[in-house]
């Protein structure tokens, strides 16, 4: 769904699929990344995630991200944060 999202704004707005398939590669590093991550490293993939899901739910979709940061440098492993 999110490859499906990007190519169908490459004609409709290249910049924005641009920055979508670059969020997209940093997910994917981030995944396939060593097995232990950090709070901060975590919530940007979070954050890269949920900027695609953004292009494809629109407006329906809407999210608050709030983070302390003394929190950022807690260790925890890759894509737990993405998959709980």
């Amino acid at each position: 769904n999110s490859l499906n999202t990007i190519a169908a704004l490459i004609r409709t707005d290249p910049l924005r699929a641009r920055e979508l398939l670059f969020g997209f590669a940093d997910l994917s590093r981030a995944a396939d990344g060593p097995p232990e991550s950090t709070v901060a490293r975590e919530i940007e993939a979070v954050r890269a995630y949920l900027s695609i899901e953004q292009a494809r739910f629109g407006p329906r979709l809407r999210v608050e991200v709030e983070l302390d940061e003394a929190a950022g440098a807690v260790p925890v492993p890759t894509m737990q944060v993405l998959s709980v």
